[in-house]
């Protein structure tokens, strides 16, 4: 069975009541523009990465996406989808690297 993530709404991100009415909701301007072209950076960042990658280093990567997939499951109300087809695209664009689209589907869509 699978359980929805929180969002920050729900966890309100560790902050008192006082802290709280300070909150921007993060899928309205201007967190929201600032949060998509941060995830458009990532997914550059991503792609570079993966360039340059070798085979030593696809579990750290693989441990950074995982902590990528938290961010995005907290940050965004469609951030599970959003990951998903993040890391169908890098298993489809990096079909050549057995080893880490192996490791990813493992991780990712088990």
């Amino acid at each position: 069975m699978l359980l929805a993530a929180p969002t920050c709404d729900q966890i309100v991100c560790g902050l008192d009541k006082q802290q709280q009415q300070f909150l921007l909701p993060v899928d309205l301007p201007p967190l929201k523009a600032l949060l998509d072209a941060t995830i458009t950076a990532f997914v550059t960042t991503t792609n570079t990465r993966l360039a340059n990658i070798s085979p030593r280093q696809y579990a750290e990567f693989v441990e950074f996406l995982g902590r990528a997939r938290d961010a995005f499951n907290l940050l965004k109300p469609d951030g599970p989808t959003q990951f998903r087809n993040l890391v169908g695209y890098l298993c489809h664009s990096y079909r050549g690297k057995r080893k880490l689209v192996a490791l990813l589907n493992e991780r990712f869509n088990s």
